[in-house]
């Protein structure tokens, strides 16, 4: 049935326009859309040089993927040591920002490109 508009719902007195029944998804925001295809993101790849650059949040590791420490062998670039305390190395804040969280073929062969170019 429909309510009258301006009538009270007796229990959460909301309006019932305020009432929300469905369920709705998450829609990103037209900065949180810029800011994840935007080089804003300080980071470094260690092995490759000691220089900082700026990077997309998706093309940093989360410092919480064992793997790509380990597989990447320095070359997979991460996050500055600052970032990382600034996010209080909180994986969920990680995910939030979209960094990787795997490491897996595409991204071996991705470093491999990159070998063969610098030799």
């Amino acid at each position: 049935t429909l309510a009258r508009p301006g009538a009270r719902v007796a229990a959460a007195g909301l309006v019932p326009s305020q009432v929300a029944r469905a369920t709705s998804a998450a829609v990103p925001s037209s900065v949180a859309a810029m800011l994840a295809e935007t080089k804003w993101m300080p980071g470094a790849a260690p092995a490759m040089s000691t220089e900082l650059r700026l990077y997309r949040p998706r093309d940093l590791y989360s410092p919480q993927n064992e793997a790509a420490k380990m597989l990447g062998g320095g070359f997979a670039p991460m996050p500055t040591p600052e970032i990382q305390r600034e996010l209080r190395n909180d994986p969920r804040l990680f995910a939030t920002y979209g960094f990787k969280e795997s490491f897996g073929v595409d991204d071996a062969l991705a470093m491999l490109e990159t070998w063969a170019e610098s030799a």
